[in-house]
């Protein structure tokens, strides 16, 4: 494992599903709870290595939102930026 050439939300994924299959065959009539959560929602929002090129013109907006702003009323002036 790299996190360099492994991106984290793959790795969480791909693990996870390894974990129910070898779970489910170990013990097929044995319920079992998975809860699987993943980092890539709260950003930094950089996409997977395989992926980054898809869509070479698009931007994902960037904002400064805090929980000051947020109080403020400022938040809805900052996303019609």
């Amino acid at each position: 494992m790299s996190y360099k050439e492994d991106y984290f939300t793959d790795l969480i994924t791909n693990r996870s599903i390894s974990f129910m299959r070898r779970t489910k065959q170990a013990k097929p009539d044995s319920p079992f709870l998975a809860v699987v959560s993943h980092s890539a929602p709260h950003g930094p929002e950089t996409a997977a290595p395989q992926y980054s090129n898809a869509f070479p013109n698009a931007r994902a907006p960037r904002y400064v939102v805090t929980s000051i702003s947020i109080l403020f009323g400022q938040h809805e002036e900052l996303a019609s930026q």
